[in-house]
């Protein structure tokens, strides 16, 4: 079994519905600064796209976490969108347009600093082998609420793992 003790882990089982995003893929030090800047120019970029082709934000920014190897993460910077018509480029300027995953997942929801997300992770991570639960593509996270506008303590992200 797992090392890491997840008892105190509130998982949801869910089906998530597939959704329209803009998104830019990007990279970091896997530390909650270098992730922040790069988080935050990325998601600057992705904005000015969605004004410039008359789309409309639908939820909260995500981080789609798509490779680690130790020294660098690869995650796309995205924000759920409506609007999205046949002429709208699906590649601009390192900004594109695609889809979510739509299925099976469980969803937990961490509260305080983003900076313990890892250890959030390593919860799900540990829950997944304990119950032989197969994982069916990348983890991704939303962040409910915005920080700057609430005490750290009280900021939210649910984080996705997609299931088979």
């Amino acid at each position: 079994l797992p090392r890491t003790d997840f008892s105190d882990l509130d998982v949801e089982h869910i089906v998530v519905e597939a959704e329209d995003i803009a998104f830019r893929e990007t990279s970091s030090r896997p530390d909650p600064d270098s992730t922040a800047e790069a988080l935050g120019k990325a998601y600057f970029r992705v904005l000015n796209f969605i004004d410039a082709h008359d789309l409309q934000e639908a939820g909260p920014p995500m981080l789609i976490s798509r490779s680690f190897d130790g020294s660098k993460i690869r995650f796309d910077a995205a924000i759920p969108v409506r609007g999205v018509v046949a002429d709208t480029p699906i590649d601009n300027a390192g900004i594109k347009v695609g889809e979510t995953y739509g299925g099976p997942a469980i969803r937990v929801r961490h509260r305080g600093p983003y900076r313990n997300l890892v250890q959030t992770h390593r919860k799900i991570t540990s829950y997944l082998a304990a119950h032989g639960i197969e994982r069916n593509g990348d983890a991704w996270e939303s962040f409910v609420n915005d920080p700057t506008n609430v005490a750290e303590s009280e900021i939210l992200t649910d984080v996705y793992y997609p299931i088979r």
